[in-house]
C-alpha cells in the first residue's frame, strides 16, 4: 500500500511541477509583455510544491496552502468579487491542497515513541492532512454549487456611466436604420411614447411567423430594421422578409437558398441585414483603390475582368458611374449575407437581387480564402455600410481542420460589388489591396466575425478582431475616407467583458497612430 503511494507521489508531482514551470514560462513571457507578474510567483509555488510532493516532504502541505492563498488574493484583488471570473483564476488551486492532504500521512519515517507507541510524524501529518483537505474539499463544493446558482453578469457603476448625448438620439427620428440604430452602434432612441408609467400596458398587436423552425441549430437573433414604413428582418436560413410595422402583414421575402455545410449544419444565424440609401449615402469613385507598396497594374484589352469592376471606357479610364435618383432601380439596398458565405443586394422596394452588384446580385466570399474555407468560413452578423463601402468579416469554426481560411477584413462598393480592400493581420498597414485572382489571403490570420462600428467625423471603421485578455483586447481602426485611398492604419484600445465579440466596439480609450 505505501510503495503504491508513494508512486502515486511521484507521478502526481511530477505533473504538478511541470504544470508550475510551463505557469512560470508563461508569467515571464506575460510580465515581458507588460502583463502580470504574478503568474511568475503562481508558477514557481506550484512547481516547489510538486517537487515536495515528489520527495515526500511534509512542506508539500503548507506550500499548497500558501499557493491557494496568493492565488485567491491575487484573483480577488484583478477582478474582484465576481464569481465567474474568480472561479478560473482559482480552481485548480484549491484543487492542489485537496490532493497533498490526502497523501501527507504517507509522507517521511513514521517513528515510534518508547513511552506512548504512538507514531509521531506519521499522526501529525494525518490529522493536518485530512483537517486540510477536508477544508478545502468544503470550499471546493461550495463553488461548484455555486456554478448552478444565478449570477449578475454585469453590476452597474453609475460613476463611470457615460453621460448619454440625447441629440444623438433624434438623428434618425422614428427609424431604426442600422443594427445598432446608427453607424456607431450606440442604440440609443429617445422614444417617448413607451415609458416605466405605461410599458405595462402594453398588449400584442400583431404576430408574425417566418416559417423557420428552431431545429438543426437554427436560432432567431435578428435585431430587425425600420426604415420609413418598412420593417426589415432576416431568419437563421438568410431568407430576409419585409412587413408592415403596423399590421406585420408580409410586404416581400427573398430567399437565397442557403447550402448546408458541415460548419453550419449545427449553427444557423442572422443577426441584422444593413441598409444602404444610394441617393444620399458617398459613394466610391469608380477607380478609388486600396494602399500597396505599388500600384496594381490595370487589366488590358482582352483579358478576363472581375464582372463587379466599373466600367471602362473608350479612353481607358473608369467611365462615370450613372447619377442615382429615387426612381433608379436597387436606389434604396438591403444588404445581407449567408451561412454559406456570400454577400448580397436587394431591391428595399420589391425584394429583388439588384443586378448591378456583384455577380448578378451576389458576392463570393469564399474567393481568395482557399481551399479550407467552404463549409468554414461563412458570416452571421449584419455588415457595416459606410461611405459607400460594405465592411464584412467572417466567422471560422474552431478546430475543424489545420489551415483554416484567413481572417481578412473586406471592403466591397456598395453599388458594384467590386472588392476595394482588403486588411488582415499578416500585412498590417504595408498592403491593403486585394490580392489577384488565384492568391490566397494567409491562413489562420485573426478573425473578427461581429458588426464593425463606424466613427463619421474621423472617418474610420473599428473592427474588434482578436482579445489577449478577458478585460481588453485589440482593435483595428480602417479609414474608409469616400474617394480616398486607405493609406493608414490606427491600433485602438476597448473595454470588453467576454471572449464573445459580435458587440459593436463602441468605448475607446485611446489612439495611437
Amino acid at each position: 500500500m505505501r510503495s503504491l503511494v508513494h508512486l502515486l507521489c511521484i507521478v502526481i508531482g511530477l505533473v504538478i511541477t511541470l504544470l508550475g514551470v510551463v505557469l512560470t514560462l508563461g508569467g515571464v513571457d506575460l510580465a515581458w509583455l507588460g502583463g502580470s507578474w504574478v503568474y511568475i510567483l503562481l508558477g514557481v509555488l506550484m512547481a516547489a510544491v510538486g517537487a515536495t510532493l515528489m520527495a515526500r516532504k511534509t512542506i508539500a502541505l503548507p506550500l499548497s496552502v500558501l499557493l491557494s492563498v496568493v492565488a485567491v488574493g491575487w484573483a480577488f484583488s484583478e477582478v474582484g468579487a465576481v464569481f465567474w471570473l474568480i472561479v478560473p483564476r482559482v480552481i485548480v488551486f484549491v484543487v492542489l491542497p485537496i490532493v497533498v492532504g490526502l497523501l501527507a500521512p504517507f509522507f517521511g519515517s513514521t517513528a515510534r515513541s518508547n513511552e506512548t507507541g504512538i507514531s509521531r510524524t506519521g499522526s501529525v501529518s494525518r490529522v493536518w492532512g485530512t483537517g486540510v483537505a477536508a477544508l478545502y474539499a468544503i470550499v471546493f463544493a461550495g463553488i461548484l454549487l455555486g456554478m448552478f446558482q444565478p449570477h449578475a453578469e454585469v453590476t452597474a457603476d453609475s460613476a463611470q456611466t457615460p453621460k448619454v448625448d440625447t441629440a444623438l438620439g433624434q438623428q434618425n427620428g422614428n427609424d431604426w436604420p442600422a443594427w445598432g440604430r446608427n453607424l456607431s452602434g450606440d442604440r440609443f432612441a429617445p422614444y417617448v411614447q413607451i415609458n416605466a408609467e405605461n410599458v405595462s400596458g402594453l398588449k400584442l398587436a400583431w404576430t408574425f411567423h417566418t416559417g423557420d423552425l428552431a431545429i438543426d441549430g437554427s436560432e432567431y437573433q435578428v435585431t430587425p430594421l425600420k426604415v420609413a414604413n418598412t420593417l426589415y428582418l432576416c431568419t437563421p436560413l438568410n431568407k430576409v422578409i419585409a412587413l408592415d410595422p403596423v399590421t406585420g402583414h408580409e410586404r416581400w421575402r427573398f430567399d437565397p437558398h442557403m447550402q448546408v455545410t458541415r460548419g453550419n449544419k449545427g449553427w444557423k444565424r442572422c443577426r441584422g441585414v444593413s441598409y444602404a440609401d444610394l441617393t444620399t449615402m458617398s459613394l466610391l469613385a469608380p477607380d478609388a483603390k486600396a494602399f500597396g507598396p505599388e500600384e496594381a497594374a490595370a487589366p488590358v484589352g482582352g483579358e478576363a475582368t472581375d464582372p463587379a469592376a466599373p466600367p471602362v471606357s473608350t479612353s481607358g479610364l473608369p467611365a462615370a458611374p450613372e447619377p442615382i435618383t429615387a426612381e433608379t432601380p436597387c436606389a434604396r439596398r438591403i444588404v445581407s449575407t449567408t451561412n454559406d458565405a456570400r454577400l448580397f443586394e436587394l431591391d428595399a422596394s420589391t425584394g429583388a437581387l439588384c443586378q448591378d452588384f456583384g455577380d448578378h446580385g451576389m458576392v463570393n466570399l469564399l474567393e481568395g480564402l482557399g481551399p479550407t474555407a467552404p463549409g468554414s468560413y461563412y458570416l452571421t452578423s449584419a455588415p457595416l455600410v459606410a461611405d459607400g463601402v460594405i465592411m464584412v468579416g467572417g466567422k471560422i469554426n474552431d478546430n475543424m481542420t489545420v489551415g483554416e481560411p484567413s481572417g481578412v477584413i473586406r471592403g466591397y462598393d456598395v453599388r458594384t460589388g467590386r472588392l476595394v480592400w482588403a486588411w488582415d493581420a499578416s500585412r498590417g498597414n504595408k498592403d491593403s489591396r486585394p490580392l489577384p485572382p488565384g492568391q490566397i489571403y494567409a491562413t489562420e490570420t485573426p478573425n473578427f466575425w461581429g458588426t464593425a462600428s463606424y466613427d463619421p467625423k474621423l472617418g474610420i471603421a473599428i473592427f474588434l478582431w482578436a482579445i489577449r485578455r478577458l478585460t481588453s483586447g485589440p482593435a483595428t481602426a480602417i479609414p474608409i475616407l469616400t474617394n480616398t485611398l486607405m493609406q493608414f492604419l490606427l491600433s485602438i484600445c476597448v473595454r470588453v467583458r467576454n471572449a464573445g465579440i459580435f458587440a459593436q466596439p463602441i468605448r475607446t480609450c485611446s489612439i495611437t497612430t
